[in-house]
Parts: C-alpha cells; sequence; structure tokens
C-alpha cells in the first residue's frame, strides 16, 4: 500500500478542471462549530482563539450551513475545531440532518461529551468518529490535556465501540495520538492501550509549531518505533512523526472548504497564521455561490505561501505532491486503459 492515501487520485476530475482554470465544487465540508472547548491543551493550535474570542453556532446556524452545502453538492461533512464540536447545542440533531440526506459524517472530538444520546446518533447516522487521547494513563493525559477527563473519555469510547458492536454498525472509530517530548515513550502502550478500548485505529502525529515538539532526531527515534507497531499491528496503526513537504504549489484546497464558528470561510483548516490572506467569504452573510472561484478566491490561493503550509503536517502536501507528480509524468494517459 501507497505511504499516502490513494483515493485522492479519485478527484482526478477536479484536478482537471483546476489545471483549466475552472473551478469545481468541494466534496467535503469542514465545520468549525466552535471556539470554546471544555479542555486547555498543550499546544493546541486555537488555544487562544477559544479564550480569546469564545464562540458557539446555535443549531439553526449548523442546519443552515449544511443545507446550503447539500444545495451546493457536497457529499461529506468534517466536524471538528476549533474549539470541542459536542459542546455545540443540536450537534445531534445537525448530524442527523447531514446524515439522513447522504452526507458522509466524521467527527473529531475530545470524547468527553459522548454521551448516550450522541452515540445513538454516531451509531446510525456517521461514519467517522475520531477521538484525540494523546496518552495511556491519567498522569500523562493530565500533563497533556491539562484535565482530569481520562476515565471519562475511556469509557465513552468503550461505550461507542460496545454500541458499534451491538448494533454490528459500519461507523469506523479511531483514536488520535500526538506525540511530543511528554509522551514519546508512551506510544507503545498507548497504541495497545486503544486495541484494548475496541476501536478500529489508531492515528499517530507529532505536535507542531509550539509546545514541547520533538526534535528531528527525536522524530526519527519515534518513527522508527512506530514502524515496528505498525509490523505488530497491521491495518491498526496509522500516520507518521516525520515532517511533511509541500514541494509544489497547492492547487488542492477546492476539493474541500471549511468554515468556522462566525460563519468564515476558509482555503483550507491551517489558517491560523494567516486569517486574512485565507478568508474568502462568510456563509452568513452570502452564499457560497456568491464568493465560490470568485476574483478574491483565486486570488486567495495565489498568495498561499508554502513557507506557512511546511509549519504544518497536512494531508494536502502529499495530495498536491502526488498529483502534480502523476499528472506531469509524460507516460500518463488517463483515458488508456
Amino acid at each position: 500500500m501507497a505511504d499516502w492515501d490513494p483515493k485522492i487520485l479519485t478527484f482526478y476530475k477536479e484536478v482537471e478542471m483546476l489545471r483549466e482554470g475552472r473551478f469545481p465544487r468541494p466534496r467535503m465540508l469542514t465545520l468549525f462549530p466552535s471556539y470554546f472547548c471544555n479542555q486547555d491543551c498543550n499546544g493546541c493550535l486555537f488555544s487562544w482563539m477559544n479564550k480569546k474570542n469564545p464562540k458557539k453556532m446555535i443549531s439553526e446556524e449548523i442546519l443552515k450551513i449544511i443545507s446550503e452545502a447539500l444545495d451546493f453538492g457536497i457529499k461529506a461533512i468534517n466536524i471538528s475545531g476549533g474549539g470541542e464540536p459536542t459542546l455545540v447545542q443540536g450537534l445531534d440533531k445537525a448530524i442527523v440532518f447531514a446524515g439522513s440526506n447522504g452526507m458522509d459524517v466524521r467527527l473529531l472530538t475530545n470524547g468527553k461529551e459522548l454521551d448516550k444520546q450522541l452515540i445513538t446518533v454516531l451509531i446510525s447516522h456517521a461514519k467517522i468518529v475520531r477521538i484525540s487521547l494523546d496518552a495511556s494513563n491519567k498522569e500523562l493525559y493530565r500533563i497533556n490535556r491539562r484535565a482530569d477527563d481520562f476515565d471519562r473519555v475511556t469509557k465513552n469510547v468503550k461505550a461507542l465501540c460496545e454500541e458499534k458492536s451491538r448494533h454490528d454498525s459500519d461507523l469506523i472509530i479511531g483514536i488520535k495520538y500526538l506525540v511530543d517530548k511528554f509522551n514519546k515513550e508512551d506510544l507503545p502502550r498507548a497504541v495497545g492501550f486503544a486495541k484494548s478500548l475496541g476501536v478500529d485505529y489508531v492515528e499517530v502525529k507529532a505536535k507542531r509549531a509550539f509546545g514541547p515538539v520533538l526534535t528531528p532526531v527525536e522524530e526519527v527515534e519515534v518513527e522508527a518505533r512506530l514502524e515496528e507497531l505498525r509490523k505488530l499491528f497491521p491495518n491498526f496503526v496509522k500516520g507518521s512523526v516525520i515532517k511533511s513537504h509541500l514541494n509544489v504549489p497547492c492547487i488542492l484546497t477546492p476539493i474541500h472548504t471549511v468554515v468556522d464558528a462566525y460563519g468564515d470561510v476558509y482555503l483550507c483548516c491551517y489558517f491560523m497564521n494567516r486569517k486574512a490572506d485565507h478568508c474568502i467569504g462568510n456563509v452568513f452573510k452570502e452564499s457560497l455561490h456568491d464568493f465560490w472561484g470568485s476574483e478574491r478566491h483565486r486570488e486567495a490561493i495565489e498568495r498561499i505561501d508554502r513557507k506557512k503550509c511546511n509549519v504544518f503536517d497536512c494531508r494536502f502536501h502529499k495530495y498536491n505532491n502526488v498529483i502534480s507528480e502523476v499528472l506531469g509524468h509524460k507516460d500518463f494517459f488517463p483515458n488508456i486503459v
């Protein structure tokens, strides 16, 4: 299996449109319904925003955005943050509405508010739920997430997995493990612990930008340990701690869109160090139809600074690199089987 997600090649037609100067409709909406959190994680990219300008969407706002997304032809919604999305009132109704109308729903959460009602909704209307854990024990959890919620979160994860099994659901449940200097030695125990919870996978990434981040030497050491875990737990351990890099211009942002709690629309989820340059409109002030593919949208894409992109590990790094290599190959004839 390739070390990149091959599904990006299913976006070939959209890429061809972009290369011809046309704009495809996005397939996925990433929604940050909240700039408010019930934890204070070490190294969180949105911590200052959650404290300085807290905001939670109301149910009507979320349903309006989903309705417009459906009208715009968007096929999937990724509900994350920002802040903690499960703190938003009416989130369960929004998930039911999106799922019932054919959208693929993914929820990224810290898991603290995964109550019985939300679990029931997720089992029947979501495709993926990923819970951020970052530890295999209370002490490390408290250090990394600055909250004493380890027992509560792991109990909720077990309950979600048990309900999935009881209903023979196709829901995919994962654990995210963000590695830094504090928890790098815990990684083998964390993978085993995630397995014991009954989840389908654990995704490992390195903490970036600020906080107790790994050094390049530590990255190599942790990656070697991670490779051993991949062999021990095939198809269970995903991700990498090696820094990704965007080597070509980023042209793929139009295959998805990002809306935050204020209704602002951004090119991608890594907008916090360049909000003005990456904002292309606001869904509470105008329709996606009004500004998608507009001059300001095109100018925002042209202004993308790869140096700022490379501060983070973005899946679009590999997507762009792969697409550029495949489509630029002289022997690439997509119509010849």
